[in-house]
């Protein structure tokens, strides 16, 4: 059963051939080996990173990965590494499960007005 995540559809191997779509084949373990030798080659010559937090709000090449999905307006606390939705609670329970609330504000209209 294909799995629907953040606005994309995932399909295993088998339901992909099934539908006809294109399939790459499976890489051998030569080729496999030598790309990972390759991408160690590439990170033992690249340069780290500059020091500090880049601004991501005025860089041109920042792109927010999560707009158009479910989980536009999501935050994380940075000291504590908390996911929040976009009302601001919890994302996630104390066992790392996603919380899925059955009331939504926006779905219903009611903005909480009594």
């Amino acid at each position: 059963m294909p799995e629907r995540f953040a606005g994309k559809t995932f399909y295993t191997r088998e339901e992909a051939e099934a539908l006809g779509m294109k399939v790459p084949r499976a890489l051998t373990a030569e080729e496999l080996a030598a790309r990972r030798a390759k991408w160690a080659e590439w990170e033992a010559t690249t340069p780290p990173p500059p020091e500090g937090t880049p601004d991501y709000r005025t860089s041109k090449n920042y792109r927010d990965d999560l707009v158009g999905t479910e989980f536009a307006g999501w935050t994380q606390d940075p000291a504590t590494g908390e996911w929040r939705d976009k009302h601001g609670r919890p994302a996630y329970d104390a066992t790392g499960q996603r919380i899925r609330y059955e009331y939504e504000e926006e779905e219903s209209g009611d903005h909480g007005a009594q």
